[in-house]
């Protein structure tokens, strides 16, 4: 039967059997005792006792609590008919106080109102030993399976109708559909039933574990209770598993930046293998969802336990935060506030750097660094500004840890094709005590190839301008000679350039080689005939004096040589 019973008495040691089948004492006055308790066992505790065996009640107590969803399921999809297996869970809190030679020997739950023995023909949802003391009390968690909840079929009618209620209150909205979800609570009686007994001998028994075949006894109490019932739409699916434990601690990490590191410690139980879906809530907002496996605890006194314990990390603002855990499916965390003072965002430094590329030729690359200090994490819009105090450049910019400290670093690569030699700062738009040194950037182009030309360099790309001429090394300080002359036959070289002289056109025939061609002309007409033009036509009008007159409301349109017409205006 899955108990432990222990033999006690003055001056003897304790004798332990295991059921019924343990080690028999010697005879004697001990041995004559032990056949009497197990006498009480086997007999006095499977029904009511002698009423002179019961102890006199000083006072009982008997609440339940959080009783969690029963769900009502349908086979057929055209009404809800049965009740879906699975753990129903609820807190237990119940007290009963004897006279002081009165103990509890057993002790039990019953679905329903019942007293004494009548409780045997209703459902036992939970069951205790009892102890030695004139106290017993139990405050903790009882499991149920819902498939425990009878309810009429065609084998028979239940004797406990909730049941039937339940499934009645489900197909009471039928005309909705079956594939409908419907939630509600329900009312019914629970009773709590105990064996009390008279400690009229020196020696008494204790025992641990269920007692599944109790029956009910002669102390009882009663509690309305209401359950949550689900009517599930069709088809019924093996409803998810719903938590019996949502914890959630809360551990913002050191500093005073804003905003802030958080640690968020999740703890949930399951009764079965579960898989949970869960979402970390922050002021009202879901800030991560997560979905992990429960992982089976073996658990030596009670029912296995499915437990997810994690850590997730999370940013909490200035101010108040209250985090919460609420798991898909049902289960819901009790709220957790976090106040976080932050330091005001401040920036306390500025510098600006330039690095220009040590190259011969132009454009050459300058490297633009602005840095700027802050107290923590945010934003902040940096400019690049002239002596003059034109904003040649703005940004905004959101902070970077660097070697522990919070930093905004804006960075440009520029292309200068001409000599510069300028002068900037960078500053903090909005905030004039925010800025930075003058950095000075020197811009170097190699001298023009061809001295004395007269070609000039494009200021925006740094491209000279077309011309035939010397390229000049990187690192040379004289002037390099012509390496390849300019030759202009038919022509004259001018300022770098190929002439040519009137009548004439240049042609480029190699490089820096170009040959003036004479241009070919047309032959001029010879002795054109003189046009003459035909007779005037004014059609739709009249000529008068050499001139074609059209009437009112109508205008000339010329439409050939010395043809008119009057068309519509």
């Amino acid at each position: 039967m899955g108990y432990t019973i222990s033999l006690k008495g003055r001056g003897a040691a304790a004798r332990e059997s295991t059921g019924f089948l343990g080690h028999w004492p010697k005879r004697g006055g001990k041995f004559l005792a032990y056949v009497a308790v197990l006498a009480l066992l086997n007999g006095a505790t499977a029904g009511q006792s002698l009423a002179e065996d019961n102890a006199r009640v000083k006072g009982k107590r008997f609440n339940v609590s959080h009783v969690n969803t029963i769900r009502v399921i349908s086979s057929s999809g055209e009404r809800w008919d049965s009740i879906a297996g699975g753990n129903v869970i609820f807190s237990v809190n119940a007290k009963i106080d004897l006279e002081r030679r009165g103990y509890i020997l057993n002790a039990g739950m019953f679905l329903g109102q019942c007293n004494s023995t009548v409780c045997g023909n209703h459902p036992l949802l939970a069951s205790w030993w009892g102890g030695v003391d004139n106290e017993w009390s139990y405050k903790g968690q009882a499991v149920f399976d819902a498939s425990k909840i009878p309810n009429t079929t065609s084998s028979g009618i239940a004797v406990v109708p909730f049941g039937d209620q339940i499934i009645n209150a489900c197909n009471q909205y039928l005309d909705r559909g079956p594939r409908v979800r419907r939630q509600f609570t329900w009312p019914y009686q629970l009773t709590l039933s105990a064996n009390s007994r008279k400690r009229n001998v020196n020696e008494f028994i204790s025992a641990s574990g269920p007692r599944d075949d109790f029956a009910g006894g002669d102390v009882n109490a009663h509690k309305e209770v209401r359950f949550n019932v689900e009517c599930v739409p069709y088809p019924s699916m093996e409803p998810d598993a719903e938590p019996v434990e949502v914890k959630l601690d809360v551990e913002p990490r050191g500093g005073n930046a804003c905003p802030r590191k958080t640690t968020i410690k999740t703890r949930i139980v399951y009764h079965r293998p579960a898989t949970a879906k869960f979402d970390i809530i922050r002021n009202a907002k879901v800030l991560k969802t997560v979905e992990i496996k429960a992982r089976h605890v073996p658990i030596s006194h009670g029912p296995d336990q499915w437990e997810i314990n994690r850590q997730d990390v999370v940013e909490a603002k200035a101010g108040g935060n209250q985090f919460r855990i609420k798991v898909h499916g049902g289960g819901l965390s009790g709220m957790k506030v976090v106040n976080i003072e932050c330091v005001p965002f401040e920036i306390y430094f500025s510098d600006l750097k330039y690095n220009v590329a040590d190259v011969g030729q132009c454009p050459k690359k300058v490297w633009e660094t602005a840095t700027f200090t802050t107290s923590g994490p945010g934003k902040a819009t940096y400019q690049i500004v002239r002596k003059n105090g034109k904003v040649v450049y703005e940004k905004e910019l959101e902070t970077i840890l660097k070697n522990g400290q919070y930093k905004l670093v804006g960075q440009r690569v520029l292309n200068v094709g001409y000599d510069m030699e300028r002068s900037f700062k960078a500053q903090i738009k909005g905030s004039s005590g925010i800025r930075s040194k003058w950095a000075k950037v020197k811009v170097s182009c190699p001298k023009r190839t061809n001295p004395g030309s007269g070609a000039k360099a494009d200021k925006k790309s740094g491209a000279k301008a077309e011309t035939a001429g010397q390229s000049t090394s990187a690192g040379s300080s004289a002037a390099p000679k012509r390496t390849n002359p300019i030759v202009c036959k038919g022509g004259k070289v001018k300022k770098g350039k190929c002439i040519c002289p009137k009548n004439t056109k240049r042609k480029k025939v190699k490089a820096s080689r170009f040959v003036c061609n004479p241009v070919k002309k047309k032959p001029a007409r010879a002795n054109p005939a003189v046009r003459t033009n035909p007779k005037m036509i004014c059609k739709g009008g009249k000529i008068r004096k050499g001139k074609c007159k059209c009437g009112k409301n109508k205008k000339i349109k010329k439409v050939g040589a010395n043809r008119y017409r009057c068309v519509a205006k």
